[in-house]
């Protein structure tokens, strides 16, 4: 497999990642404020490239915020010389999205249904800790149902900041008991019991609506804290976004009639 060059255009942040012949990925994250910092994302890729000691032949881009989608795009094109795969409706994804306006659901999550469905073939539900938070479900059919969508993680903990004046921004961490007897020890035992008991509830009725147990797939970049408090998944997959959008850059680049498009 001829190496490509995958970039996750988030909320906050922009992931970079190369793919691997051993299906692996080199990825590094950079954070952004709405704007293309070429210097930052020429030493980022040029760090990718020294450390697969390869240049991408291909470029396949899953985006959600559009302003900078088309600068991205044009930063590749000069960088590289290639044309960028974008995966967006009219693209060929393999499964049918049953959302009342198909072309409203984000990218990145209809890049994580196929990786989920791809390694599954069963009903799963997928919960990205992003900037938001959001839980899309598959069906045992192989259908993207829809799903849920919540304040990420460190935006439910910053914006009470924002929004008081008295509150301190806290750091997430675990509290030592229910009972807060400081006010930083409040709001993480606000945020520790509250927030995972607001993502227990939403899981629980959307595997009630399945009438089956799901598989659960937890990815996003806060995944890694919230699975450990949460446990409530089956699988931790930081690369579930970039294996979505590798397998649906391989969909558009066979070209297969039977495919389905989005």
């Amino acid at each position: 497999m001829n190496p490509k060059l995958l970039v996750d255009l988030g909320n906050s942040t922009i992931v970079m990642a190369m793919s691997m012949p051993s299906e692996t990925f080199i990825r590094r994250t950079v954070q952004h404020n709405r704007d293309i910092d070429r210097k930052t994302l020429d030493r980022t890729v040029t760090e990718l490239i020294s450390e697969a000691s390869i240049s991408p032949s291909a470029c396949a881009l899953c985006s959600v915020v559009p302003q900078m989608t088309d600068r991205l795009i044009d930063w590749v094109s000069a960088r590289f010389g290639l044309s960028v795969f974008l995966l967006a409706p009219g693209t060929r994804i393999g499964m049918p999205i049953l959302y009342r306006n198909p072309a409203e659901i984000g990218p990145d999550r209809v890049a994580n249904a196929i990786a989920a469905w791809d390694r599954f073939h069963r009903d799963s539900i997928i919960i990205d800790f992003g900037t938001a938070t959001t839980m899309t479900v598959v069906d045992g059919h192989g259908a993207l149902l829809g799903g849920i969508i919540l304040p990420g993680v460190f935006t439910f903990s910053s914006s009470l900041h924002r929004a008081t004046a008295l509150l301190p921004e806290v750091s997430i961490a675990s509290p030592e008991s229910a009972i807060g007897r400081s006010t930083i020890d409040c709001i993480r035992s606000g945020f520790h019991f509250g927030y995972s008991g607001m993502v227990r509830q939403c899981m629980a009725a959307l595997t009630s609506e399945l009438e089956v147990k799901p598989a659960v797939i937890a990815t996003g970049g806060a995944a890694t804290r919230m699975h450990t408090i949460l446990d409530i998944a089956s699988l931790w997959d930081p690369d579930l976004t970039l294996k979505g959008l590798l397998l649906a850059h391989q969909m558009n680049t066979e070209q297969r009639e039977e495919i389905r498009i989005w």
